[in-house]
């Protein structure tokens, strides 16, 4: 084979030739040094192609983006962090100062209102309870005697 032109080496780096060519030109560049310097020139080449025209920014926009984000994620967070502190605090300092002892008592307050109330609904019932029981005795000794 006659030495590989720079298109058919090309062809082979993009794989644009087919099977039986690309296995003959592979042979040749192993046998032959001078192919595969231009081989090896050839694929620095193509890996030293320039990036597309805004390539750069587009990557250090998004950077920055996501560095953005970062932050963002963190300030929540140390918010969030700050808030849950300062509510077991508050919490901390009620528990501590006696703040609950005065539900308590509004609590006793209330259960002495509804004692009193239960007390004196009971003691109604019990007085109709006995004015019933009484009338009933009334009503069974009125019985007797008109028997006897």
């Amino acid at each position: 084979m006659t030495h590989a032109d720079d298109k058919k080496l090309t062809l082979l780096l993009r794989g644009g030739l087919s099977e039986s060519e690309k296995a003959k030109v592979m042979e040749h560049i192993a046998e032959c040094d001078e192919c595969a310097d231009r081989m090896a020139d050839l694929t620095l080449d193509m890996a030293a192609v320039d990036p597309p025209a805004g390539m750069n920014e587009d990557i250090l926009a998004a950077a920055a983006r996501e560095n953005t984000r970062e932050k963002r994620r963190q300030d929540n967070l140390l918010m969030y962090s700050v808030r849950v502190v300062a509510g077991i605090c508050a919490a901390l300092v009620m528990i501590f100062s006696g703040a609950f002892k005065h539900i308590s008592k509004i609590n006793d307050i209330d259960m002495s209102k509804i004692n009193d109330k239960s007390r004196s609904i009971s003691q109604s019932i019990d007085e109709s309870f006995s004015e019933f029981k009484q009338k009933i005795s009334d009503l069974g000794g009125n019985n007797n005697e008109q028997k006897e």
